[in-house]
């Protein structure tokens, strides 16, 4: 064995202060919170994957009951069913939805987003995870249409931190409230609880990272930490107010944009009455690694009138490509797939020189500028779980009506 270098300290005999000293409590605390904060990242990866394959369930389901409902008359018994499922189902989507913009990393792209739907949307997934004795509730004091120009999923994020954490202060129960009111130029958000408060001494350091009040063993540390990292990102101003037994109130502050859409009720379930008008003997790649959401979508569009290649992936999409590139006009495309990726097909194409419209449907949120879409060739985003009026409705403007 080689000997230490001369100029490594020595013991002589005696243990060295460095391999002697025991861990602090506060580096033992910061391991700890480091493990939780890891544990937590794979947490959010395994809610991604779960979220992806259950947006990919309700495609199949929902597709499925708008052809169920196509062949049943209004006045039939089972068609009120059929409606009921389709509601259970939309409760399904808006879950998934609230899941994914809170947990999955993607490009951050700001957009224009309606306050009040915003937050309602948020409210309902939020009131799931409360503990009990915990009621969240809603004070809205701003017009209908008011907009602000933020990421929409670190809008939820924040929002999301913020009422758990106010949550988590509320040992005895009680209202916790979010709400949003109209500030002049500005939209303020607030979060207040009624739970223990903090002191002075503890407000000065709540968004420092690893500082927790919750116990070593509960809190990782990161959740306001993380707030103020996105509300700044965002180019909001962030606020604080707590007293001790008095609660907490975050309020936050944003620049009102245009006014935004209010968002259109929902769309109808179902098919056009007229199916075989849509297609007309048209040519579509269909390129679909989940079996069932194919399986659907292959009678959603045989019976629409389009002739259809299939693929599960994107080599067999490609050897598709290569033999029926010239009747092939247009190509409805998976992200997520095995073998070869959605991504990685677009790149083929894009090399062979081939200019066949590209739709893109995948089980997560493509955030993306549209330029930056048409540079990689797609010409449309299909977000699952869409509805069958909706994918045959993209699917007839790509190809020119």
């Amino acid at each position: 064995m080689k000997s230490a270098p001369s100029d490594f300290p020595r013991s002589r005999g005696k243990k060295s202060r460095l391999a002697g000293k025991k861990p602090s409590s506060r580096g033992k605390r910061l391991s700890s919170q480091l493990i939780q904060a890891r544990k937590l990242e794979t947490l959010g990866l395994l809610a991604s994957g779960i979220a992806h394959d259950f947006n990919n369930l309700l495609t199949s389901i929902r597709g499925s009951l708008a052809l169920a409902l196509a062949e049943t008359t209004p006045q039939h018994s089972a068609a009120s069913h059929l409606l009921d499922a389709e509601k259970a189902a939309q409760c399904g989507v808006g879950m998934a939805r609230q899941l994914m913009g809170y947990i999955r990393q993607s490009a951050a792209v700001p957009k224009n987003v309606h306050v009040r739907q915003h937050l309602r949307d948020t409210s309902s997934f939020v009131a799931r995870l409360l503990p009990t004795g915990v009621q969240l509730r809603m004070e809205l004091d701003l017009p209908e249409n008011l907009g602000i120009r933020v990421v929409p999923s670190q809008l939820s994020q924040i929002l999301m931190n913020l009422c758990i954490n106010g949550a988590e202060a509320m040992s005895k129960g009680g209202d916790l409230v979010l709400g949003a009111r109209s500030k002049g130029r500005q939209v303020e958000i607030f979060v207040s609880d009624c739970g223990c408060g903090m002191d002075k001494e503890t407000l000065r350091d709540v968004f420092e990272p690893f500082v927790t009040t919750k116990g070593d063993d509960k809190g990782a540390g990161l959740g306001l930490a993380t707030v103020r990292q996105l509300v700044a990102e965002n180019r909001g101003k962030l606020r604080v107010k707590s007293e001790p037994g008095k609660g907490t109130c975050f309020r936050m502050f944003f620049s009102v944009t245009r006014a935004a859409r209010t968002p259109a009720s929902e769309k109808k379930l179902s098919l056009p009455s007229s199916p075989s008008a849509f297609g007309k003997g048209r040519t579509l790649l269909l390129v679909e690694n989940d079996e069932l959401v194919r399986h659907v979508n292959r009678k959603i569009l045989t019976r629409a009138g389009y002739r259809l290649f299939e693929a599960t992936d994107g080599m067999e999409a490609m050897e598709m490509v290569r033999q029926h590139g010239k009747d092939i006009e247009a190509i409805i495309l998976d992200l997520n797939m095995p073998r070869k990726s959605g991504c990685e097909m677009m790149a083929d194409l894009k090399k062979m020189g081939a200019s066949i419209p590209v739709i893109l449907a995948s089980g997560f949120t493509v955030d993306l500028p549209g330029d930056e879409l048409r540079k990689l060739g797609v010409n449309a985003v299909l977000t699952k779980p869409y509805l069958p009026a909706e994918f045959l409705a993209v699917i007839h403007r790509v190809l020119g009506g």
